[in-house]
């Protein structure tokens, strides 16, 4: 009996902090899969744009991608392709 509750105690300390990557600084944006997400004021990822639920005039998929590469972090959603040929810049 005394081993096994001392397993549920130290469980706790063995587990993975959860969450911790959510953290974030207001304003902030990032790619997270098909979405495009910005950091709300209380310091937590929200979705801004559902990129993979978009379809360009060709029929072809959206991706989340980084806005301009010289600009900055911002991102949106563009066609995967011109996200693939923004990432082989």
């Amino acid at each position: 009996m005394k081993t096994t509750l001392a397993f549920f105690l130290a469980l706790p300390l063995a587990l993975p902090a959860c969450g911790h990557d959510d953290d974030c600084t207001q304003g902030a944006t990032r790619c997270r899969g098909a979405s495009a997400e910005i950091c709300d004021a209380g310091g937590r990822w929200v979705s801004l744009l559902a990129c993979g639920e978009l379809a360009s005039e060709d029929g072809g998929p959206f991706a989340c991608c980084v806005a301009d590469p010289a600009a900055g972090p911002d991102v949106t959603c563009l066609p995967a392709a011109d996200c693939e040929a923004k990432r082989a810049r």
